[in-house]
C-alpha cells in the first residue's frame, strides 16, 4: 500500500469514529431534554364530592327536579370553546339514558347565542340566566352537575366526559 491509500484510510477511521462520538452525545442529550420536558405530577389528592341537597345550592331558584328523576344541569357560555366541545357529548346523556333530563344554564348573550344555534342542535332544554347568577352557581365554565333524587351527587368543571366512557 502506498502512503496517500494509508492515510486516507486513517483519515476516514476517525471521521467514522467522531461521528460515532457525536451521535452518542446527541443521543444522551435528547434523553436528557425529553427528561426535562415531562409534566409536573400531579400531587394534589381531590377532595371526594359531597352530596348536596338541591335546597341549598343556588341551582334550588332556576331548576325544578322532579324527586324520582335524575338531570344533567350544563352550565355554559356560548362562545367560550370549551363549552362548545362539550355540546357533543351533553347531546348523549338523555338518548344514551344516562339521565332522565339535560337542562343547559347559559349567559345571556344574544350575539352569541345567534351564532351558537347557527352551528349546534342541541337536544336540551336551555335557560339563559344573567352573569351574577352564573358566578353564583359556579366561577368556572363549563360546569356539569349530577342532580339524583332532590340531590347534587356530583359537580364537575372542565369540559364535559362522554356517557359512553362512564358506562360500567
Amino acid at each position: 500500500m502506498d502512503s496517500s491509500t494509508c492515510s486516507r484510510i486513517k483519515r476516514n477511521n476517525r471521521s467514522i469514529s467522531s461521528i460515532a462520538f457525536m451521535a452518542v452525545i446527541a443521543t444522551i442529550v435528547m434523553f436528557m431534554c425529553g427528561f426535562s420536558f415531562r409534566g409536573a405530577k400531579c400531587t394534589q389528592k381531590h377532595a371526594k364530592f359531597q352530596s348536596i341537597p338541591l335546597a341549598e345550592s343556588p341551582l334550588t331558584s332556576i331548576v325544578s327536579c322532579h324527586p324520582d328523576s335524575t338531570y344533567l344541569v350544563f352550565a355554559f357560555s356560548y362562545t367560550c370553546p370549551f363549552c362548545q366541545n362539550s355540546i357533543g357529548n351533553v347531546n348523549q346523556y338523555q338518548p344514551m339514558g344516562m339521565v332522565d333530563k339535560v337542562i343547559g344554564l347559559a349567559l345571556n348573550d344574544s350575539v352569541g347565542k345567534e351564532r351558537f344555534y347557527k352551528i349546534f342542535d342541541v337536544n336540551f332544554e336551555i335557560q339563559e340566566i344573567p352573569a351574577f347568577t352564573m358566578v353564583q352557581i359556579s366561577h368556572t365554565l363549563p360546569a356539569t352537575f349530577y342532580i339524583r333524587h332532590d340531590s347534587i351527587i356530583n359537580q364537575y368543571t372542565g369540559m364535559v366526559y362522554s356517557p359512553a366512557l362512564l358506562l360500567p
